[in-house]
């Protein structure tokens, strides 16, 4: 696809576990289409202005609240950014790159026992990307990546898969979480 054809609007999306270095790839295309003249706008999960700040919050954690309480405020948090951001970025020619989407509530809220189904709908009125880039990474090199960083002691229980019972080290849940 040449630089030319991105000019339309176009939404592209990372995918991948935590700690798979999807925030380096859509940092390092950003630069890369903004280099070659293509307007660009990155946005995320819980980076919308309503719900943002509530989702990442040290003193809430929406971790313990119920998983469908859970994916409706997921739902909510990028149903905003798609009304605000997303679409009219996309209609005005800018490439979206989104550092995670739809897929990883609806994966990460399935594994928690809610359908698969009932949470995609919640999606429906969000535009279909035009390319998904899914990132992968074995869990053991997950693991060493996050133990590099030096963030091994924030790994939440949710981040971690401890909520699903694999193991009350963080470390060892994390492993089978991410297997």
């Amino acid at each position: 696809m040449g630089w030319d054809k991105l000019s339309a609007g176009r939404l592209i999306v990372f995918e991948g576990p935590d700690h798979v270095g999807r925030s380096t790839h859509a940092e390092t295309l950003r630069l890369k289409l903004e280099a070659n003249g293509v307007p660009v706008i990155i946005t995320g999960l819980a980076r919308s202005e309503i719900l943002g700040d509530l989702i990442k919050s040290e003193n809430r954690d929406i971790h313990d609240f119920g998983p469908k309480t859970r994916a409706l405020l997921y739902a909510t948090d990028l149903m905003d950014q798609v009304e605000n951001i997303i679409k009219p970025s996309i209609d005005a020619g800018f490439v979206v790159i989104a550092d995670r989407y739809i897929f990883t509530p609806v994966i990460r809220e399935s594994l928690r026992g809610v359908d698969p189904d009932w949470s995609m709908n919640l999606y429906s009125a969000a535009p279909d990307p035009d390319l998904t880039i899914l990132l992968k990474s074995g869990p053991r090199r997950l693991l060493q990546r996050v133990i590099y960083s030096g963030n091994v002691g924030t790994l939440s229980r949710y981040e971690s898969g401890m909520d699903l019972g694999f193991s009350n080290i963080p470390t060892l849940s994390f492993l089978e979480y991410q297997s």
